[in-house]
């Protein structure tokens, strides 16, 4: 495999009216490891911009599945997900995004196109150590992204949630590759 399977765009436009995809995949090794780079495209339409900048923490979800495709039945190698959170502080102008559920990795920033890249571009990934993988092999991964606000502890919330539909799902982007 190349070390260098296609290049994720860094650019990202939180305006965009598209349907939200998975773009610009690319599979990435070294001696040891396996890394998925990609981003979200059009992963802010105006329902999930205004939700953000009301001040509604959302969560983006990054659903990861490497498998090795069978004739009856195709073999999941790994699975994995990756969680992204923004929440905007409309009294100090600036987004806090949080890499993982539980991280200390935290970016503030007074800039919205820079918080949306933020969320919205995975680079570099670890996915697999490459002693899992069997050389020769045809290899499938497939990313999507989900969108959701973030559950809140205030009373009666669900109730209303029942009868909102919110958030999106994208479709399932998959690369085939040989190792």
């Amino acid at each position: 495999m190349p070390q260098g399977y296609g290049l994720a765009d860094e650019s990202v436009s939180p305006d965009a009216q598209e349907p939200a995809r998975i773009s610009d995949v690319s599979i990435i090794n070294d001696r040891t490891m396996l890394y998925v780079s990609f981003r979200l495209v059009g992963g802010f339409p105006d329902q999930v911009m205004g939700a953000l900048q009301s001040g509604i923490p959302l969560t983006f979800t990054y659903e990861l599945e490497l498998e090795t495709p069978g004739i009856l039945m195709d073999s999941t190698v790994v699975s994995m997900t990756i969680s992204r959170k923004i929440r905007y502080d409309a009294l100090k102008g600036e987004y806090m995004v949080r890499y993982g559920l539980h991280s200390h990795r935290i970016f503030m920033v007074n800039n919205r196109d820079e918080a949306c890249r933020l969320i919205s571009v995975v680079d570099r990934e670890p996915l697999i150590k490459l002693s899992r993988l069997s050389s020769s092999e045809t290899y499938r991964l497939k990313v999507r992204a989900r969108v959701e606000k973030e559950k809140s502890s205030i009373a009666f919330t669900s109730m209303l949630n029942i009868f909102s539909s919110w958030g999106f799902t994208t479709e399932w982007h998959e690369v085939k590759f040989n190792y």
